[in-house]
């Protein structure tokens, strides 16, 4: 078992990079939970149709997220990942039903549902595994979408 930790650490030091640590010790928190993380799914590991690094990697990213809570509810800061549930359906009735089904991607739907609930874009990044940049542009661009279609909307309305 310790050679197979030594040989994904790789993969753990991968996933707590993309979390940007602010600082040494937090670099140095993440990496340990990652590990940890890693412990348990070897633990529970039995030789499949996948390979090693593919089953540890949600328990590495899921104790790392943990490890984020922690550290940020010390700073006052809400990291709630367990609200957000993938494919729930959440219903918010008037804004939904203004915007059409093929206005928005996917992604878009999810990255506006979960501002909805009250996520920051810091909290949709770590949920949706993307950087935070990404997220903030592809709602902004969501947003004129959202815009566009109103306004074309008012423009067939007033002819």
């Amino acid at each position: 078992m310790d050679q197979l930790i030594k040989d994904n650490m790789g993969l753990v030091k991968s996933i707590a990079t993309r979390f940007k640590p602010r600082n040494d010790t937090e670099w140095d928190d993440y990496i340990d939970a990652g590990r940890i993380g890693l412990w348990k799914a070897l633990k529970k590991y039995e030789k499949g149709n996948y390979k090693v690094s593919t089953y540890v990697y949600r328990h590495i990213l899921w104790e790392i997220i943990k490890e984020m809570r922690l550290i940020h509810s010390h700073q006052s800061v809400p990291l709630d990942v367990k609200k957000y549930e993938p494919n729930i359906t959440y219903n918010y009735g008037s804004f939904w039903d203004c915007v059409p089904d093929d206005c928005l991607l996917e992604q878009e739907k999810k990255i506006l549902s979960l501002r909805l609930i009250g996520h920051t874009f810091t909290e949709v990044s770590v949920i949706l595994n993307k950087s935070r940049t990404t997220i903030q542009s592809r709602y902004e661009i969501a947003i004129k979408k959202i815009q566009e279609y109103d306004e074309q909307k008012k423009d067939t309305c007033s002819l």
